[in-house]
């Protein structure tokens, strides 16, 4: 679920529902601090798997704040991204976030949302020249880049579709609407064990989580990956804080 890394990952929403009063907004009142691993496959042309990975998951939530924090490491043990996103507990604001990624970890992205303006920095590798870019946002937004946390987070009710109007950070910002449509209840089984799980579609990105309201929370993901290959996320173990 991690490899959209200069794209979808800089991205933050408003949230309405359809068919749902305007007022009602994603909440992670339900979600404790936690910690989980998860293994990811690259999956063949008859869906055979193919490791390709592992990434850690660490949840940190206060009364001010929800922070998480995940790193990807590759089949050699290479950590190839770090990435902290950190939200307003309450409304999902983005408050800041905070990558390196790409060999060495030399890639650096950071942006923060103060007085409703979200200011990024760029910095490609140790010798470029730092970017750094200041844009308005004419409403206070929902962090979509907690990904599956915030999909988590989700009204969750049978055939439900939530619409987001997202804002894509980066060189050449812009306005976009993105829909999450729950189509329903699914039992999926992974290392012998069962999970009872919603699972959640996004089709404009072509992403797919299976989520639970209750502990670990994030159980799988489907996505494509930059060069076309479907990558699948499962759940190997997890605590809770």
């Amino acid at each position: 679920m991690l490899k959209r890394v200069l794209t979808t990952l800089f991205t933050v929403a408003s949230i309405s529902i359809a068919s749902e009063a305007s007022d009602v907004v994603p909440s992670v009142a339900h979600i404790s601090s936690y910690q989980a691993t998860y293994d990811y496959y690259s999956l063949g042309d008859h869906q055979q798997k193919s490791y390709a990975g592992r990434w850690t998951d660490e949840v940190i939530i206060n009364q001010a704040t929800i922070s998480r924090t995940v790193e990807r490491k590759t089949p050699e043990g290479e950590t190839d991204l770090i990435r902290t996103v950190v939200a307003d507990a309450k409304t999902l604001a983005p408050v800041f976030l905070q990558q390196r990624f790409g060999k060495n970890l030399q890639s650096v992205f950071y942006s923060d949302f103060q007085q409703s303006t979200l200011q990024q920095f760029f910095l490609s590798s140790p010798d470029a020249a730092a970017r750094r870019l200041a844009t308005p946002l004419s409403q206070t937004p929902v962090e979509v880049n907690l990904q599956g946390l915030l999909a988590a987070a989700l009204p969750l009710k049978q055939q439900n579709s939530i619409t987001v109007t997202s804002y894509v950070a980066g060189a050449a910002p812009a306005i976009t609407q993105t829909t999450f449509e729950v189509t329903g209840k699914e039992t999926i089984t992974i290392h012998g064990e069962n999970f009872e799980t919603w699972k959640i579609h996004e089709p404009q990105s072509q992403w797919t989580y299976w989520v639970q309201s209750e502990f670990p929370y994030l159980i799988q993901v489907l996505h494509p990956s930059p060069s076309g290959e479907m990558l699948l996320s499962e759940i190997k173990s997890g605590s809770q804080q």
